[in-house]
């Protein structure tokens, strides 16, 4: 067989729901996608087929090293595994973690990938329930106040999961997007990914220097 007969495989994936089920030509062009993924990313399957995944996920802040990962796997016709940061068609952000695995024919030919993606949190996680109208004015009072200070603040939920990040954050460590990119994943997590940046030394001086000098500036105007 060229290619593998994607309808006899659907069925395997349909019921499972909380997982989504992409499928590629040995091109890496998609060919199917389970409703997971549609409902998720906000393209549907024609919209997708013959269209590269990372040209339709990848966005600012996917990390450049796993996007390389993950080519060098696609294009030795390797498996692979990664956490990796994907947007939505209107350039919402959610975390995933990633499996990909090679399908051959029986002459050992790369016909197919298959790639498994377990929601780390999704476009719609993150943001801190509004349940009651004094609750949304906490929030916004607490939004306003955290917004408007100088200083990084991260709030996690009883399970360390981070709830709450204002846009300095973001901005000490030179990230493009808005907070909530972080919000649903542990805390210890952002802390794995803010120390891999904190191994270039110089690049993290100069962004926390750059941070120190727009709160400065912000100071002397006050």
């Amino acid at each position: 067989m060229d290619k593998m007969p994607v309808a006899e495989y659907e069925h395997i994936f349909i019921g499972n729901d909380a997982n989504g089920f992409l499928i590629t030509n040995a091109s890496g062009e998609v060919v199917w996608c389970n409703k997971t993924i549609e409902t998720t990313t906000g393209y549907t399957l024609e919209e997708m087929k013959g269209k590269k995944p990372g040209a339709l996920f990848q966005g600012p802040d996917t990390d450049g090293s796993t996007i390389s990962y993950m080519g060098r796997q696609i294009k030795a016709g390797k498996s692979f595994e990664c956490e990796i940061l994907n947007y939505t068609k209107d350039n919402k952000p959610y975390w995933i973690h990633l499996a990909g695995q090679p399908i051959r024919n029986n002459k050992g030919e790369l016909v197919n990938f298959i790639a498994q993606q377990t929601f780390i949190n999704t476009p719609l996680q993150g943001a801190i329930p509004r349940k009651t109208r004094k609750d949304a004015e906490l929030y916004d009072y607490f939004n306003f106040l955290f917004q408007n200070i100088d200083v990084g603040v991260i709030i996690t939920n009883k399970q360390y999961q981070v709830a709450y990040a204002n846009q300095r954050v973001m901005n000490l460590f030179g990230f493009k997007s808005s907070p909530e990119i972080i919000h649903g994943l542990h805390y210890a997590d952002v802390l794995q990914r803010v120390g891999n940046l904190l191994k270039n030394e110089k690049e993290t001086r100069e962004r926390i220097k750059h941070v120190v000098e727009q709160a400065e500036e912000k100071s002397r105007k006050l």
